[in-house]
C-alpha cells in the first residue's frame, strides 16, 4: 500500500497536483484522497486492494496517470468538479465516498449531489453499484461513470433541481447502469461545447477563463470520441465562437454576444409549444372526488391538456418517473392546498419539484386553496401564502377562468 501511495504522490506532483489530505476511511478498507490545484480540489476513494495492485500493475498505473492528467486539465477550469449537461445545466458534482455496502446484497451505494451553477438549486440521489460493476471497471473509471450517470439523469428529468431549503428528507435510489451512449451529430456536439465554454469558462471566471475541450469524460457522456470533440471545437474556432490554445478554449466576442440566448434558454427545458401538457395537477387523493376530478373535466372542456394521474398513469408505470415526466413537461402546476395535502408527503414532493422549475423568473406554481385560509397556508409555507391564489369556495367556473387567464400569459 505504501508503494501504491508513493506512486500516486509522484504522479500527482508531476501533474502539479498537491495531495491535500490522505487518510483511511474510519472502519473501512479504503483510503480517502483530496487533490488540489491552485484554488480547486477533487476527492477520490481507493481500496487497499487497489493501492496494493497499483504498486506493480503497469496497466493500472497507466490508468491512474491518465486520471490524474484529466484532473489537472479540468483544474485549469474554475473547478475540476464542474461539468456541462447536454440539457444546458452547468453543474458541480459531489460524491460521498466511500461506496457503502448494502446489507445482504452483492452491491453498494454512494450518495451523489449536483448543484446547478446558475440557480444554486440541488439535485440528489443515491446510485447503487453491483460488485460486478466495481470489479469489471477500472477503479479510476468509476468516478467518470458516476459523473456521467448523474448528467444523464439530469438530462432525462429523472432527478430534479430543488431549492436547498425545500429539499425532501428522502432521496431517489437509482442504478448506476444507463442505456448505452449513442453517437451525437456534429450540431449537438458544437452546441454542447458552446454551452460549456460559456457556463464553465466565462460565467465562472470571465472572458479569459478556459475549459478543456477534448475531455474523455465528455466524450463518453456524449457517445463520441475525443477526436470528434476536437474537430467540433476547430469548427467553432473557424466560425469565431471560441479561441483555442493547447486543447483549451475560451469564449470569443461572437459567443459572448449570444449571452442572452444562453441566459434565457440555458436549461433548455422544452419550449411552451413543445410541452406535452398545459397543467400538472398536484393534489391529495382525498380531494379527488369532491373537487379535483370535476375541475379537470371543466379544464378539458376548455381544451386544456392536463397531466392528471387518472388520465396519464397506466398499469405497470413507474409512478415516480411518470410524475417527474409530468412535472418537466407541463407549462404550469396547479397545487391544490388543503388539509389533506398538508398531511401527506408525496404531494409535497411534487410541490418541491415544481419549485425547482421556477428559474429565470418563470412562474410555474398556481396555488389553489381548498378548505384552507391564508393563515393555514402560511403555517405550511409563508412563500406560498404570499402568492396570488384562487379559492375553490368561489366555484369551479371562477377557478377555471383564473387558470385560463394565467395560461394566456404565455400563449
Amino acid at each position: 500500500m505504501d508503494e501504491g501511495l508513493k506512486y500516486i504522490r509522484r504522479e500527482a506532483a508531476s501533474n502539479e497536483l498537491q495531495v491535500l489530505e490522505l487518510r483511511r476511511h474510519h472502519g473501512k478498507d479504503a483510503f480517502y484522497l483530496r487533490l488540489g490545484f491552485r484554488h480547486s480540489n477533487v476527492d477520490l476513494s481507493l481500496t487497499s486492494r487497489t493501492l496494493i495492485q497499483l504498486s506493480t500493475d503497469l496497466q493500472l498505473q497507466s490508468e491512474c496517470s491518465e486520471y490524474l492528467r484529466g484532473v489537472r486539465r479540468r483544474a485549469e477550469q474554475r473547478s475540476p468538479n464542474h461539468f456541462m449537461c447536454a440539457s444546458g445545466h452547468a453543474i458541480d458534482v459531489e460524491f460521498d465516498w466511500p461506496i457503502e455496502a448494502i446489507p445482504r446484497k452483492a452491491a453498494g451505494y454512494i450518495h451523489a449531489r449536483a448543484t446547478d451553477l446558475k440557480t444554486g438549486n440541488l439535485a440528489r440521489c443515491s446510485l447503487t453499484i453491483t460488485y460486478w460493476d466495481q470489479l469489471r471497471q477500472a477503479p479510476f473509471e468509476i468516478t467518470m461513470r458516476l459523473t456521467n450517470r448523474m448528467r444523464g439523469l439530469i438530462d432525462s428529468g429523472e432527478i430534479l433541481f430543488i431549492p436547498v431549503d425545500r429539499l425532501p428528507s428522502e432521496v431517489d435510489v437509482i442504478t448506476l447502469e444507463a442505456p448505452p451512449a449513442t453517437g451525437s451529430e456534429l450540431v449537438r456536439v458544437k452546441e454542447f461545447l458552446k454551452s460549456k465554454v460559456y457556463w464553465l469558462g466565462f460565467k465562472q471566471g470571465g472572458k479569459d477563463a478556459v475549459v478543456w475541450i477534448d475531455d474523455p469524460w465528455d466524450a463518453a457522456y456524449l457517445g463520441v470520441d475525443g477526436q470528434s470533440l476536437a474537430q467540433a471545437a476547430e469548427i467553432l474556432e473557424a466560425e469565431e465562437f471560441v479561441e483555442l490554445a493547447g486543447g483549451m478554449a475560451r469564449a470569443s466576442r461572437k459567443l459572448l454576444l449570444q449571452s442572452e440566448q444562453f441566459e434565457t434558454g440555458g436549461t433548455r427545458s422544452p419550449s411552451t409549444t413543445e410541452r406535452a401538457w398545459d397543467l400538472f395537477i398536484s393534489h391529495a387523493s382525498e380531494d379527488k372526488d369532491g373537487f379535483v376530478r370535476p375541475l379537470v373535466e371543466a379544464l378539458q372542456a376548455q381544451g386544456i391538456r392536463v397531466w392528471y394521474d387518472e388520465l396519464t398513469l397506466t398499469l405497470g408505470d413507474s409512478l415516480r418517473r411518470r410524475i417527474d415526466e409530468g412535472l418537466v413537461n407541463s407549462r404550469y402546476g396547479i397545487v391544490v392546498l388543503s388539509p389533506a395535502f398538508f398531511d401527506k408527503d408525496w404531494p409535497q414532493r411534487e410541490l418541491d419539484g415544481l419549485v425547482g422549475l421556477e428559474v429565470n423568473g418563470r412562474k410555474v406554481i398556481l396555488p389553489l386553496w381548498h378548505g384552507v385560509t391564508k393563515t393555514d397556508v402560511a403555517k405550511f409555507s409563508p412563500t406560498l401564502a404570499d402568492r396570488f391564489a384562487v379559492s375553490s369556495a368561489e366555484g369551479i367556473d371562477v377557478v377555471v377562468e383564473r387558470v385560463l387567464a394565467a395560461l394566456a400569459e404565455t400563449r
